[in-house]
């Protein structure tokens, strides 16, 4: 799994985090003024919130007033309003445009029998209110009420104790940039990202800090030699058993399970037009300036274009490679550790099958390599490596000359039929 997925999934959830974040916008509701006097009952009016209201609030202005008062929220299901008939309150209090003042009123007597079919009718007395709040003469103060599904409006009321004064009341929603479940949506989706994030990085990085070395994400093959050693011909396309070598592996690596990326230079592109016969296979051409320096190119382009982070390289001239060799060398290099993994070769093995081949442990065309610290690293520097020893020989060794040619000629009709299709 690719970290970048990750990435890819906060980078999406972000923007829904922070858009709930940011400062609210208020939008101006009403301004209600009034005048205060000592034991008075005032209702102001019924207010409704404006859609996608997150909160109303409710700016009190008491600058012009002496005295203490209560301001008084009730619940606006009632479109009419009993007040309990006294000298200083109204009496009947209809409200049919919301959000506004009052609309109508009647005598303290109680309610007028003119009042539209339908006016839902509650007393004062008789409510418990949401809010309730004392202010004090010669301040600004606010009172805040949230919106919910039960309460979609709202009375407010002014109980006067001993205030009096001109009093200003002004009711504003605050409303939020985008809807409240944008933040739900988006810390999932941040848990979800982060949770990809941590697996893509188990399996695209190398040990670090005990986590294990993951499978290559693919195979890269190299051709882009001289093949001084062979007369200057293009490798790949030399035939062996029916098929040019350049195809011969890349159907290897592919039945593997590999991903193959096949690395090519303009003087070896008939290799790259066999390789490209095998499905599954992208072209890659290079500079041509030589193995490493064609080998940082092709993994700076892979990691940064594929996602890439280790890659299985090989050769494009080795004739025995067969799928389960392939899957042998994962399986041998995958608990190592180092950005490069050369995997050698018996010198003798090889001399005694007719290769000729010094002594010693040889470095073969085979290796793991950790792309992205490749391409990072200075031309100049020579990355950390480990070793791997693989036997039979033959089976990773490449085909530098005709005399070696021949040789793989003569083990191929010795290996039988299961080395020839596997």
């Amino acid at each position: 799994m690719n970290y970048r997925y990750g990435l890819l999934v906060i980078m999406v959830a972000l923007p829904l985090v922070l858009a709930t974040q940011l400062p609210t916008y208020t939008v101006l509701s009403s301004t209600v003024p009034t005048t205060l006097k000592p034991g008075s009952l005032t209702v102001l009016g019924r207010f409704s919130f404006n859609y996608n209201a997150s909160e109303a609030v409710i700016d009190v202005n008491a600058t012009q007033v002496s005295g203490n008062f209560d301001v008084l929220i009730y619940n606006g299901t009632y479109t009419g309003l009993l007040v309990s008939p006294s000298s200083n309150s109204s009496g009947f209090i209809y409200n049919s445009a919301s959000p506004s003042a009052a609309s109508g009123q009647a005598s303290p007597t109680g309610i007028p029998t003119n009042i539209p079919t339908g006016t839902s009718v509650a007393s004062l007395a008789s409510l418990k209110p949401l809010v309730k709040q004392e202010f004090f003469g010669g301040k600004v103060g606010y009172v805040k009420v949230t919106p919910s599904h039960k309460l979609s409006s709202f009375w407010l009321v002014v109980n006067s104790t001993e205030a009096s004064g001109k009093l200003t009341v002004v009711m504003r929603d605050q409303t939020l940039p985008v809807p409240s479940y944008y933040l739900s949506a988006g810390l999932v989706l941040l848990l979800i990202g982060l949770a990809l994030f941590a697996a893509g990085l188990a399996t695209s990085l190398r040990h670090r800090g005990g986590l294990a070395l993951p499978l290559p994400d693919g195979a890269i093959v190299m051709c882009g030699g001289r093949a001084e050693r062979f007369g200057g011909k293009d490798k790949g396309c030399v035939f062996f058993h029916g098929k040019p070598l350049a195809e011969r592996v890349a159907e290897a690596l592919r039945r593997s399970g590999l991903r193959v990326l096949f690395a090519f230079a303009t003087r070896t592109a008939c290799s790259a037009a066999y390789a490209s016969m095998v499905d599954g296979v992208s072209l890659l051409e290079t500079p041509g300036e030589g193995y490493v320096a064609d080998l940082r190119y092709v993994a700076k382009w892979a990691s940064s274009h594929l996602g890439w982070r280790r890659a299985l390289v090989v050769g494009c001239d080795m004739p025995l490679l067969t799928k389960d060799v392939v899957r042998k060398l994962l399986e041998m290099t995958k608990e190592s550790q180092a950005p490069v993994v050369n995997v050698l070769a018996s010198g003798k093995e090889l001399s005694s099958l007719g290769f000729e081949a010094k002594d010693g442990e040889l470095v073969t065309s085979v290796s793991v390599v950790d792309l992205l610290e490749l391409s990072l690293s200075p031309p100049e520097a020579e990355l950390p490596w480990e070793s791997v020893s693989y036997s039979p020989a033959q089976e990773v060794w490449d085909c530098d000359d005709q005399k070696s040619l021949e040789v793989f000629e003569s083990l191929w009709k010795n290996q039988g039929e299961k080395g020839r299709t596997s």
